[in-house]
């Protein structure tokens, strides 16, 4: 895996020499393509080491939790093949290309719209039947809480609960 990188680290690393040192269009377009070859496979291996389709890349054996959570050295290796594709549409878009522009236009609005995604969830207070619970759990619980006979949830918590099933 590590070695894999590694070699996707050179590709794009003589791809960006390659379209700085150039002269002539086509050598140039050969560069960029392969920088966003390079920066597309960075962003694929990160979500699927994030994911844990992939072994975490590392130097030598390391422990890691065994679980479903993500794994953060995912998303640093997506991020650097995000940066690099940030970096060969910008050079498109500076070389006169069109589809240099509407790339990074499509990136930012992309990030634009990832971040909040990204963000964690506020967990419900409530725990109803996708929580596991049973109707006639949910209704001890919410009957063991209310000051009334007939179920209903005290009138501090009654904004983020839903109503009893009968």
């Amino acid at each position: 895996m590590l070695a894999a990188l590694i070699v996707l680290g050179a590709l794009a690393i003589g791809g960006f020499v390659g379209a700085s040192a150039t002269t002539r269009d086509s050598t140039f377009g050969m560069s960029v393509a392969l920088v966003g070859v390079a920066a597309l496979a960075y962003v694929a291996m990160g979500a699927l080491i994030a994911v844990g389709r992939l072994p975490v890349p590392a130097w030598s054996w390391a422990r890691t939790p065994i679980g479903k959570r993500w794994r953060p050295q995912g998303f640093a290796v997506a991020l650097l093949g995000a940066v690099a594709i940030g970096w060969d549409l910008l050079a498109a878009a500076g070389a006169g290309y069109r589809w240099g522009t509407i790339g990074l236009e499509a990136l930012l609005l992309l990030s634009i719209v990832a971040v909040p995604l990204a963000r964690r969830w506020p967990r419900r207070e409530w725990m109803g039947p996708e929580a596991g619970l049973t109707r006639r759990s949910a209704a001890h619980l919410t009957s063991a809480s209310a000051d009334s006979a007939d179920g209903a949830l005290p009138p501090e918590d009654a904004s983020d609960a839903e109503p009893p099933q009968r």
